[in-house]
């Protein structure tokens, strides 16, 4: 809500005519003054379960649930405005199916996993029509799926030396305020922003662990 420019000193900055500058939206905020208040209504729910088929064989299934309902204000706006504010819901559902082995005596060992990912976004804007005779609800809604994948490796070469490998298709996805935006954080609402995908092939050792004396230390690099 403060207009005048500062420096990282914490000291006013001064233009070249000498005089002090102040920022022309008339806050420090490029959106303009804000005095927003964020409700959220916050759940979350997380389960799993396991099988274990033998010594060597195990499977398991998560799912995480959880969910953001989300109504704006802002002091610094009419009465009016504030009741035409927006409310939006984000929905966010994670299953997991995964395989563990041990082989070898347990010298190899292996997690292979796959993920779906669903996300679905509700956006309600109440806006005048055309007119500005009524009032009338703009709803943004929808609903996407992703799926991801990935395994880790280990083999135990030696009682001190054991190779490491993974790799996975991950998948990131956005948060509540990437989604729909936070005024105090100069975040703009994007209701399509796609979530963050990456490929990543991992290779590395750890070696250890040695033991002088009373101390005991391993030695890990990964790729």
């Amino acid at each position: 809500t403060v207009a005048q420019a500062y420096s990282w000193t914490g000291e006013r900055l001064v233009g070249f005519d000498g005089e002090y500058i102040d920022y022309i939206w008339d806050s420090q905020n490029e959106n303009g003054p804000t005095l927003a208040t964020i409700e959220r209504k916050v759940s979350s729910v997380r389960s799993g379960l396991s099988y274990a088929i033998n010594n060597n064989h195990k499977v398991l299934f998560n799912h995480v649930y959880s969910s953001v309902d989300r109504t704006d204000s802002d002091e610094l706006i009419s009465l009016l405005e504030n009741t035409l504010q927006q409310t939006s819901d984000l929905y966010k559902q994670i299953y997991s199916l995964s395989y563990e082995l041990k082989a070898f005596k347990e010298k190899f060992k292996l997690n292979a996993f796959g993920k779906y990912y669903l996300q679905t976004v509700k956006n309600t804007k109440p806006t005048f029509n055309d007119d500005n005779t009524e009032v009338i609800d703009e709803v943004y809604e929808s609903s996407v799926h992703y799926t991801g994948y990935g395994f880790a490796a280990s083999y135990i070469l030696t009682p001190t030396i054991t190779i490491l490998t993974s790799g996975e298709k991950a998948i990131r996805l956005p948060s509540e305020n990437e989604v729909f935006g936070d005024a105090g954080d100069n975040l703009l609402a994007n209701l399509t922003i796609k979530p963050e995908t990456s490929n990543n092939l991992n290779i590395g050792f750890r070696l250890g662990e040695f033991n002088i004396k009373k101390h005991g230390f391993t030695l890990a690099a990964n790729f």
